[in-house]
C-alpha cells in the first residue's frame, strides 16, 4: 500500500487530539466538577498543593492560555515545581537521561497538569501539541521520573513517525502497531533505570523492582522477570567484552519479546484498540474500499528500537512479531474482533460491491 496516495490513508495520532483553549480563567476547588465545553489546568503553589484553574476549550485565546500553564524543559518557573525537578534530575541522572531531556529542549516538547486525561494512566503523550499531559495524581519523585522517560519516548516515536494507527488496517494489525509502540516506550523506563544504576544511583532500578514484589495491581509491565532478564543480559554481554552501549542494546532486545508476554499489560491494550476501532466504525472511517492485513511490516516494527543513545532495533528484527504470536486470551477480546471485521467486511461489500484484502 502506498502511504503517501493521497486519500488512500488516514492516521488517526494513538494519543488523540487536545482540545486545549480558554479565556476567562477561574481558580476552582480540586473537587469541582467541570462541563464538556470546558477544560480543567493544575498548576501547583509554593507547598506543592495543586491549584485548579476552568479554561473555556471554545476560546480563541487557547494557544496563549496553553503556555500559561504549561511549561518546557527550558523554563525556570515554579508553577509545576515537581515536573520541573523531575526534569532537572533527568538531564543529570545518566547519558540515557540527558539524551531524553535535551530531546525534550531541543524539540520544545510541552509538559502540563490537566485534570482531563485518558481514563487509567498517569500521563499521556498529544502529538498535535507536542505536550506530554499528567493529571491530578501526586506521584512519588520516582515514579514521575520513569513516567517522563516512557512518555518521551512516545515523543521520539512520533518524530520518527511511528504514532499512528491505520483505518485500511484490520483490527490485528492495529493492535500489532500499539503494542510495539508502547512495549518500546517500557524499554525507555527500564533503560533509564539501569543506565543511572551503572554511574551510581540505583534509586529507580530498585523502585521498578520493589513495585513489582509488591504485586500492586497498578504495575503491571515491569516484572521481576524482566527487570531480571535484563540485567543478566547485559552482565553476559560486558563479561564477553562488550562495551556499555552495545550491553544495554542488547539486553533492550531480550526483554522486548517478554513484554508481549505480560497479560495484564496486554489485554489492556487489545482493549483499547478494540474501543478505538469500534469508534471509527461508528464513525465511518473504516468504509474503505480494502483492508490490509498482516501489518505492519517488520521495516516499520523496527524502528521503534530507535531510542535516542541506545538503538535496538537490529535484535527486534530478530523476533518477527507476527500477528499471530500475539496471544489474544480473552473469549471476549476475540467474540468483539470476530464481529467487528465481519460487520466491516459487510459494510465494505454493500457501499462499494465486493471487497479487496491485501495482505
Amino acid at each position: 500500500m502506498n502511504k503517501k496516495k493521497k486519500g488512500k490513508l488516514r492516521k488517526a495520532f494513538l494519543a488523540g487530539i487536545l482540545a486545549i483553549s480558554t479565556t476567562g480563567c477561574q481558580t476552582i476547588l480540586p473537587k469541582q466538577e467541570t462541563d464538556l465545553n470546558q477544560d480543567t489546568y493544575i498548576t501547583e503553589d509554593f507547598n506543592g498543593e495543586f491549584i485548579h484553574h476552568i479554561v473555556n476549550n471554545k476560546s480563541k485565546n487557547r494557544i496563549d492560555d496553553f503556555n500559561r500553564f504549561c511549561i518546557t524543559a527550558n523554563d525556570n518557573e515554579l508553577k509545576l515545581a515537581s515536573i520541573q525537578t523531575s526534569l532537572d534530575i533527568l538531564k543529570e541522572s545518566s547519558e540515557f537521561g540527558n539524551d531524553l531531556y535535551n530531546f525534550a529542549k531541543d524539540n520544545n516538547l510541552h509538559f502540563c497538569r490537566k485534570l482531563e486525561i485518558s481514563k487509567g494512566a498517569s500521563a499521556t503523550y498529544t502529538s498535535k501539541l507536542n505536550v506530554i499531559k499528567f493529571g491530578s495524581v501526586k506521584n512519588h519523585d520516582l515514579k514521575r521520573l520513569g513516567i517522563i522517560a516512557h512518555e518521551i519516548t512516545h515523543a521520539i516515536q512520533d518524530k520518527n513517525k511511528l504514532l499512528f494507527s491505520n483505518t485500511e488496517w484490520d483490527v490485528k494489525s492495529n493492535i500489532k502497531m500499539s503494542l510495539a509502540i508502547e512495549s518500546a516506550a517500557v524499554i525507555g523506563s527500564i533503560t533509564l533505570a539501569f543506565d543511572m544504576k551503572q554511574v551510581g544511583d540505583d534509586s529507580l532500578w530498585s523502585n521498578f523492582h520493589d513495585k513489582a514484589r509488591s504485586n500492586s495491581p497498578a504495575q503491571n509491565v515491569i516484572t521481576s522477570k524482566i527487570l531480571n532478564i535484563f540485567e543478566r543480559s547485559y552482565n553476559i554481554q560486558k563479561a564477553a567484552g562488550s562495551d556499555h552501549k552495545s550491553a544495554m542494546e542488547f539486553a533492550m532486545g531480550k526483554i522486548w519479546p517478554e513484554i508481549f508476554q505480560v497479560k495484564t499489560w496486554r489485554n489492556y491494550y487489545i482493549g483499547t484498540e478494540i474501543t478505538q476501532y469500534e469508534d471509527w466504525m461508528k464513525r465511518g472511517f473504516l468504509d474503505t474500499k480494502q483492508i490490509a492485513i498482516g501489518n505492519p511490516s517488520s521495516l516499520i516494527i523496527k524502528d521503534v528500537g530507535k531510542l535516542g543513545t541506545y538503538d535496538f532495533s537490529e535484535y527486534i528484527k530478530q523476533y518477527d512479531l507476527k500477528i499471530n504470536s500475539i496471544a489474544i486470551t480473552s473469549n471476549e477480546h476475540k467474540q468483539k474482533i470476530a464481529e467487528l471485521e465481519n460487520i466491516r467486511k459487510k459494510r465494505i461489500e454493500k457501499k462499494h460491491g465486493k471487497l479487496l484484502v491485501i495482505k
